[in-house]
């Protein structure tokens, strides 16, 4: 598994490089986001579909990489990037609550049938297409973004394997029903990275403007968007991880050596996107 990570994890960054530091990186993010979106919604819909709940993984995959394609098109293409953010945000605020009513009121398997189908759209089509919205009119705020959000992934690795092997008794878990393996130990080195790292990004490079996003430069909304993603990332990861459970999977696939599929490399940003945008809509609201 070491082994082909190491092979999988330079590619990766040097995709990342070529997205975010050349001319050609916009078309290539176009590229790579319609077709890992795609691919993690099939994913999903898959897994779903295994457990005896129609949901038609091919066409959800379609409509994914659809609605990115659609959002990206729409950025670049128009001067209607304030339109589409509030769409995005109201679509989000809809996905997120339908899957909890009809799990609330409806029947046992009624509630699992239409909290997985629409958990699709939910937790893979609506906010992975908002990362487009952050990338498009500031791409080094996507940056970002996905360096904070990966620092909690690695940090809660690392204290969480020190803790569990340091600690007399172990460490305390965080959700052994849906994730036995993460710690609050873990949690709390996650989110300590994640901070460290957006100081220290901010530090090494100060011209960096976020104003798009943020508004006038303060140190503080940088770090609390870093604790923000933190959260955001533990739970986008605790989401994927209970749906594996409940479909009896170790991965949502196979396509990237030694990681597993799409879903379970975007999986901490399944939450990531809508945090985002709803934080930045506060801070221009209350105009801080």
């Amino acid at each position: 598994m070491l082994k082909l990570r190491a092979i999988s994890f330079p590619l990766l960054m040097g995709l990342l490089a070529v997205i975010f530091f050349t001319s050609a990186g916009i078309w290539v993010f176009t590229f790579c986001a319609i077709l890992m979106v795609g691919l993690a919604a099939y994913e999903c819909a898959r897994m779903v579909n295994d457990c005896l709940v129609p949901c038609f993984p091919k066409t959800a995959g379609l409509i994914s990489a659809g609605f990115v394609g659609v959002t990206v098109a729409g950025l670049l293409f128009s001067d209607r990037s304030v339109l589409f953010q509030r769409l995005w945000v109201l679509l989000v605020i809809l996905g997120a609550l339908l899957p909890w009513v009809v799990t609330i009121l409806g029947s046992s398997e009624t509630a699992k049938k239409g909290f997985a189908t629409m958990g699709i759209v939910w937790s893979v089509i609506v906010p992975f297409g908002m990362v487009a919205v952050l990338y498009v009119p500031e791409p080094k705020y996507l940056l970002f973004v996905m360096l904070v959000t990966k620092a909690m992934d690695t940090g809660g690795y690392i204290f969480g394997m020190l803790s569990g092997k340091l600690m007399p008794n172990g460490n305390h878990k965080l959700c052994p029903s849906i994730s036995p393996k993460k710690s609050w130990e873990g949690f709390a080195g996650g989110v300590l990275l994640a901070l460290l790292t957006a100081w220290a990004l901010r530090a090494i490079f100060p011209a960096w403007d976020f104003s798009d996003y943020l508004g006038k430069f303060a140190m503080w909304k940088e770090l609390v968007l870093a604790i923000l993603l933190a959260l955001a990332s533990i739970a986008g990861d605790l989401t994927e991880s209970a749906l594996k459970r409940k479909c009896g999977v170790k991965d949502s696939g196979s396509l990237i050596p030694g990681m597993g599929g799409p879903l379970d490399v975007l999986d901490s940003f399944i939450y990531v996107g809508p945090v985002c945008l709803l934080y930045s809509g506060i801070l221009k609201f209350f105009n801080l």
